[in-house]
């Protein structure tokens, strides 16, 4: 390797066999390759820390001619190994980018969160970023629109925000043998991975290609699982946790990738994403109107599997960080709001309803009867189960849900939102409209066997309400107008249910809060599977993007 730039320098005092106090300069490397500035936060970490970085395990002590530092920088102390750290992986990534350097640091330093399989994945989602295609055989794209929520970091307003979580960062990379240290390295390496994946995000919009894929023909389906979970975009955990537990957790976070990117299809071809789990179904020729066989069966399933898992574990436990990735990302998307979850149900279902189209048709059929696709066992290989459930011969291996139907607290608190209004309906709407809130006739149906402070939570009430107000407003009971109004009151008051959850957290075990998230979610899929009807009109409704139209910035007119 060729001699680097030296840019920094640091007097210390340094005891050795020639003085007592003779004072010693360290140099650390240039590094300024792209995508690199969470890995140039990590080395400086280490290259000014004066107590050991990784104490399970010594880090391999690289020589001088790989790092191109000067002799004084002998490694006869632990600020001295440090420092040749620090410059062995700075100078990987000055030579070969960015995913060389964490390569690196993870190699010589294994033992700090970035173990093996963690590398293996970044890697592979980096790989598919850069090289995934689209499917020549798509309908003419429509107007393409930029990515949402990818530019925060360049406001001005966010920008002390962003330094202090870097600070914070930086300090926690050097507390060896913590859990938060592999936290702080998985954060850091997920800022370049995302930064990069920005990058190449905004040439798909430029490109205005679209958002259909090839599928298994461009990339196989164990690298797509691999792929989506790492991008995440939330990877700290698999840094936290112990290795051990890295495959079930990135299954559970494909798992809830999976389930929400049924609910933000829509904004994913609006934004020319090539990375949608939904349209790599697509590519691997499920049918638009089958397309719930090969998501929400397969998701779903795996839902309650994670569910009973946490549901045998004791409340002293720590549950996978994955199972509460998925289970979270399930409540998450039914009620966020930006994903106008509930208006579009009320719309799509109305229009569904009365399109005398096969597809709409199965679509509907589909969604009501919410079959699952279950796994051979609960453990499970992710891209086994997915691969079989995309095979043409999928959907012969569908069964019934098995679940216990849970009567839900009342929800009639949602009415009195602060900051909400009612929905502005006619006379004999209103009266259906309260009547469904009112309704204690409702179920929720999930795994059995959960306690009563699952049940019986005031989140699962709030979430239950808004989910009748919707079905009703997706009746033939309800006029077109309310209907509409109807549903955009729903996403409106949609946080609340958030807001309780994050109230019961402080009072509950983890486990315990856990399950809640997991019953909040199943409102989504009984009478009807929300999320199937979502996916499903996505893919065959005739949509037109108002210019700018993404997440909260605008409007989609479907």
């Amino acid at each position: 390797m060729a001699t680097t730039n030296l840019v920094t320098a640091v007097d210390v005092q340094q005891r050795s066999s020639d003085t007592s106090h003779e004072p010693t300069i360290f140099f650390l490397s240039e590094m300024n390759a792209e995508f690199s500035s969470g890995l140039d936060i990590v080395t400086r970490a280490i290259f000014n820390s004066t107590k050991e970085f990784t104490v399970s395990r010594e880090p391999q002590k690289p020589t001088f001619a790989e790092t191109g530092t000067p002799a004084t920088n002998t490694p006869s102390s632990i600020r001295g190994t440090n420092v040749s750290l620090a410059n062995l992986v700075r100078d990987a990534c000055q030579k070969d980018g960015w995913l060389a350097g964490w390569k690196c640091l993870s190699q010589v330093a294994p033992d700090c969160g970035l173990h093996e399989q963690f590398i293996k994945d970044t890697v592979t989602c980096a790989e598919i970023y850069s090289r995934i295609r689209v499917s020549p055989y798509q309908s003419t794209p429509i107007d393409m629109l930029g990515t949402v929520d990818y530019d925060f970091d360049l406001e001005a307003a966010h920008h002390a925000g962003f330094a202090n979580s870097l600070e914070e960062a930086s300090r926690n990379v050097v507390k060896a043998g913590s859990n938060i240290q592999g936290g702080a390295m998985a954060a850091l390496l997920n800022s370049d991975l995302q930064h990069f994946v920005r990058s190449v995000q905004m040439e798909w919009v430029q490109e205005a290609a679209g958002s259909y894929i090839l599928g298994p023909k461009d990339v196989s389906v164990d690298e797509w699982v691999k792929a989506n979970a790492l991008d995440c975009a939330a990877i700290m955990g698999f840094g936290y946790q112990d290795p051990s537990r890295h495959a079930i957790s990135r299954k559970g976070v494909f798992v809830g990738n999976l389930l929400a990117n049924m609910h933000d299809s829509l904004y994913d071809m609006g934004c020319s994403s090539r990375m949608s789990t939904v349209l790599y179904a697509r590519g691997a020729g499920v049918e638009h109107h089958d397309i719930h066989r090969a998501t929400a069966a397969v998701s779903i399933a795996c839902f309650d599997n994670i569910a009973r898992r946490n549901n045998e574990i004791l409340d002293r436990d720590t549950p996978y960080y994955g199972d509460c990735m998925g289970i979270m990302a399930f409540s998450w998307s039914a009620f966020n709001g930006r994903y106008r979850t509930w208006e579009r149900f009320v719309k799509y279902s109305r229009q569904l309803k009365n399109s005398e189209s096969m597809e709409a048709k199965a679509i509907l059929g589909d969604a009501e009867k919410c079959l699952m696709f279950v796994e051979d066992s609960r453990d499970a290989d992710m891209a086994t189960t997915w691969q079989e459930a995309l095979a043409p011969d999928g959907a012969k291996k569908l069964t019934e849900r098995q679940t216990f139907a849970y009567i839900p607290p009342p929800g009639h608190e949602i009415l009195d939102t602060p900051g909400v209004k009612l929905p502005d309906i006619c006379k004999s709407c209103d009266i259906l409209f309260r009547d469904a809130i009112d309704a204690t006739d409702d179920e929720v149906h999930g795994i059995p066997g959960l306690q009563k402070s699952v049940s019986s939570c005031r989140a699962l009430g709030l979430a239950a309400a808004i989910r009748r107000a919707s079905v009703f407003a997706a009746s033939d009971s309800c006029c077109d107008i309310c209907a509409c109004r109807i549903g955009n009151w729903g996403d409106s008051v949609a946080y609340r249910v958030m807001v309780m959850l994050m109230k019961s957290e402080e009072e509950t075990s983890p486990r315990e809060w856990l399950l809640q998230h997991y019953l909040v979610a199943c409102v989504d899929f009984w009478p009807v599977s929300v999320p199937s009807i979502l996916a499903g009109f996505d893919m065959i409704g005739g949509l037109k993007y108002d210019n700018g139209a993404m997440g909260i910035r605008d409007v989609v007119d479907c």
